[in-house]
């Protein structure tokens, strides 16, 4: 969820600069503006793949780097999840 203002572009932009080397892909695939979302907010749903070129990557491993992604969106553009 992030403020009206905020655009999609900021937010690819934003994961893919923290994401790191194991980002495989980034879609946006929902923009909601309406009755259920805060006043001045909208809510913007992003799935990201994540691969490894040699190996599986543990569920731990890829929780930390959502978790930093995360807080990098809280800090750099006020999202926070909904």
């Amino acid at each position: 969820v992030v403020a009206d203002g905020v655009r999609a572009a900021q937010i690819e932009q934003a994961i893919r600069a923290r994401a790191g080397k194991w980002l495989q892909d980034l879609t946006i695939f929902d923009v909601y503006s309406g009755p259920s979302a805060a006043a001045g907010h909208k809510s913007i749903g992003v799935g990201l793949t994540f691969k490894h070129a040699s190996r599986t990557l543990a569920e731990g491993e890829v929780n930390q780097v959502v978790d930093e992604v995360l807080a990098d969106l809280a800090a750099r553009l006020g999202a926070g999840l909904r």
